[in-house]
């Protein structure tokens, strides 16, 4: 009923700046539009009251309904209050205010506003890089809206970062002011100050280095920072970076700021001047920055690097630290270093990942071994599986250690390459393989361990090469594993794979042990559930199995 009456005087009322009031009303505001639209030029003496709206509106959505009836109403004196919403920068009031703007006859984009408002609707980037500067303010306010809102808003915003990348050092003050502004109100997201940092690594100009080191010093993005300011000075934008870059790169070194001391001492590295050695050093003290300090170390130019690096590896051992000098030994071709690094690769306790850094760093110094034992190394190293097998027996001390240590990997590492090497290796490696799953066996009887999946990479091998001589052995795990069975057969199940595996290679060599294991997976043609049910059935009185 209220709603009805509302209508009614609506319909009733003549005086447009009534109507105008009712823009606000929940329940009238589309209607009241339509209306001051119909009355056409009835309606221009509630224009003062849209202007206000335009102006002094709070909510979008009342600015647009305002704006709709001005491109319908308006005449020319409304231009300015339509351009000044549409720089308020969201899709919705550009769109609104454009197209009020296209309905006044007598409009005409003639002022540097209402050019920027024409040009930047019809997407003309070329012409608003000629407009220049006076458009990156706008640019930048639709910019920062990006995906505020909606899809529009987002491909307005991308557009906007186009035409400001293009627009070469005519966009720099502006882009300076807003990431000044940005920084002194703390406001902005993250990624305003990213891409900020991308438009100017696209224009590379000198006048951003102290914008560029603000933002080093005082936001989250100071990665992007230093590694612009490195841009630049190795494309040679920074002519003087010893007296402008480098001293505040070391005071950034002095942060109480974990992240900007890191970020400080890479950039220091990337740019390569020997006057940093000093404070890079004096960093190396502070554990949460030794790592890039000391990698940064070995990126300055001169002699001196590789001492610095060789000295830290020995000073600090620690595993981050020595894999970073390693790679950074590589990296410099450091030749004085193959004797350190040829102890660390003969070490067989030595883990994987350390190897495979030791290997090819050598490799980079081009170095090439000249015993068949630092041949095995460095082709473990390499993870060269095929030339390691073709090494033969020499390769079986230094496999069999490496398969020791990876079985202590999570996931076992690389046991199944090395366990197919000592395969291809041969006849030669069946004492090995026996000696290196008696081991894994060893600690199954007391009480279940998970080696199950480095057990059966040997068994397979054992069963590739058919070598008679570990019948005996596999005879003597076999029968333990039976007892093992009758103390705990609910395990049984976890022991299924190697148990079956090791029954079939006693079979072909005609051992009494795997017969019956052999005949039921053969005649059944199946294995996993299945088998398990014929060896409950026929083994369940002696080995007290599972009850079916």
């Amino acid at each position: 009923m209220r709603l009805f009456i509302k209508r009614v005087k609506l319909k009733l009322t003549s005086d447009p700046n009534q109507v105008v009031d009712l823009i606000y009303d929940w329940d009238l505001h589309n209607l009241a539009v339509k209306k001051l639209i119909k009355m056409g030029k009835a309606a221009r003496p509630a224009i003062p009251r849209l202007l206000q709206i335009i102006e002094r509106g709070s909510f979008a959505d009342q600015q647009i309904r305002a704006a709709r009836v001005l491109g319908e109403v308006g005449d020319i004196t409304v231009c300015p209050a339509l351009v000044k919403l549409w720089f308020y920068g969201d899709a919705g009031r550009r769109k609104a205010a454009y197209e009020a703007l296209r309905k006044i006859a007598a409009w005409h984009p003639v002022t540097i506003d209402e050019q920027i408002v024409d040009t930047f609707e019809k997407n003309d980037a070329d012409r608003l890089i000629v407009i220049g500067e006076p458009a990156v303010e706008p640019l930048i306010k639709i910019w920062k809206i990006g995906g505020k809102y909606n899809k529009v808003d987002r491909e307005a915003s991308r557009f906007a970062l186009g035409v400001l990348s293009k627009m070469g050092g005519s966009a720099v003050p502006g882009l300076i002011k807003a990431v000044d502004d940005s920084l002194a109100s703390r406001r902005d997201s993250r990624d305003f100050l990213t891409e900020s940092i991308e438009v100017m690594g696209q224009i590379l100009d000198s006048r951003t280095i102290p914008i560029l080191l603000e933002v080093a010093r005082r936001s989250m993005v100071v990665s992007a920072a230093m590694d612009l300011l490195v841009r630049m000075i190795k494309k040679q934008v920074i002519c003087d970076p010893e007296k402008v870059v480098i001293p505040e790169l070391i005071k950034i070194l002095e942060s109480t700021d974990v992240s900007r001391r890191i970020a400080a001492a890479n950039a220091l590295g990337e740019i390569g001047d020997m006057r940093a050695r000093r404070a890079l050093l004096a960093a190396t003290a502070d554990e949460a920055q030794r790592v890039p300090a000391v990698i940064a170390l070995g990126r300055l130019d001169g002699l001196q690097a590789g001492t610095d690096l060789l000295d830290m590896m020995e000073r600090y051992p620690s595993w981050n630290l020595e894999m970073a000098v390693i790679n950074q030994l590589g990296v410099n071709k450091e030749k004085r270093a193959v004797s350190v690094l040829l102890d660390r690769l003969r070490d067989t306790s030595l883990r994987h990942d350390m190897r495979q850094e030791v290997a090819l760093a050598l490799e980079k110094m081009e170095w090439s071994p000249e015993t068949k034992e630092d041949s095995v190394h460095f082709y473990l190293g390499k993870k060269d599986w095929e030339a390691l097998s073709e090494l033969g027996t020499v390769a079986i001390p230094a496999l069999c250690a490496a398969f020791r240590h990876e079985g202590t990997e999570e996931r076992y590492g690389f046991a199944p390459e090395i366990a197919a090497v000592l395969g291809k290796i041969g006849k030669e490696a069946v004492p090995a393989l026996l000696d290196l799953l008696l081991e894994l066996f060893e600690p199954v009887y007391e009480t279940y361990n998970s080696k199950e999946g480095l057990r059966s990479y040997l068994i397979r091998q054992l069963r590739i090469i058919e070598d008679s001589r570990s019948v005996g052995v596999l005879e003597q795990i076999f029968e333990k594993l039976e007892m093992y069975i009758e103390r705990k057969g609910s395990f049984f199940y976890m022991l299924l794979d190697e148990y079956n595996q090791i029954g079939e290679i006693l079979h072909l060599f005609g051992s009494p042990k795997g017969a019956w294991i052999y005949t039921y997976e053969h005649e059944e043609g199946r294995c996993g559930d299945i088998y398990v049910r014929n060896i409950k059935k026929v083994k369940r009185d002696r080995l007290n199995l599972i009850p079916s």
